[in-house]
């Protein structure tokens, strides 16, 4: 069985560059796409803090947990948990496409140590009115052509990359097996300078699940 690369984490564990979301699904369908993905390879499945982190260090400690990290953390934030606590996050989990590429935050985490994995790497895709412009675009359709992949599956190999760590939320077998067979090459300087134009700083994700803006823990309120 084909298993995705994978990334060395700061506590000497490895986790793979390809994630499956299962936010909001709903019956059975999470576990059943849960099971196929592990049958195509997928070994990274998201199932959705200082005195919580702490809390997830006790469970470190008594070997329950091999790793944890934190999500929507900002640099601020991110040098906080730091500064305070024993275990270092192995990962941050943010929003992050095409539009949205954090690299500033992606390069702050890998001078700590801690990767970055990103969700809603397609940006909830919109058929109708053909958005967002980096799955849409004739620029991206023909470096998709030119591999023989689609729009979704270049995008995905731009994130890779990048040193991000996607995780896509799907429950449709074909879509899990698709957005896996994307290791088999790598696009050129130039190819990822097509996807970095498409970087505008606007995620789609709505933070109102943090109580909005005026949040004292509102994370995006300082450039990274």
């Amino acid at each position: 069985m084909k298993l995705a690369p994978t990334v060395k984490l700061n506590n000497g564990y490895e986790m793979p560059v390809l994630g499956l979301g299962t936010y909001n699904s709903k019956d059975n369908e999470g576990e059943a796409a849960v099971k196929h993905a592990i049958d195509v390879g997928y070994r990274h499945i998201d199932t959705a803090f200082l005195d919580t982190y702490k809390a997830m260090e006790k469970l470190v400690k008594l070997g329950l947990v091999r790793s944890i990290g934190v999500s929507n953390f900002n640099s601020e934030q991110l040098a906080l948990v730091l500064a305070n606590c024993e275990i270092t996050p192995v990962t941050n989990q943010v929003e992050c496409s095409p539009a949205l590429n954090q690299k500033a935050l992606t390069a702050f985490y890998k001078e700590n140590g801690v990767t970055l994995t990103g969700y809603t790497p397609l940006g909830k895709p919109k058929p109708d009115i053909q958005k967002p412009d980096f799955i849409y675009s004739t620029e991206v359709a023909v470096i998709a052509k030119k591999y023989g992949k689609t729009a979704p599956q270049i995008v995905l190999r731009y994130l890779v990359g990048l040193g991000v760590i996607p995780i896509l939320k799907s429950s449709n077998t074909n879509r899990i097996s698709e957005n896996f067979d994307i290791f088999d090459s790598e696009l050129t300087a130039e190819e990822m300078a097509v996807l970095d134009g498409f970087h505008t700083g606007e995620g789609v994700v709505p933070l109102n699940l943090i109580k909005g803006l005026s949040h004292k823990y509102y994370p995006f309120a300082i450039e990274f």
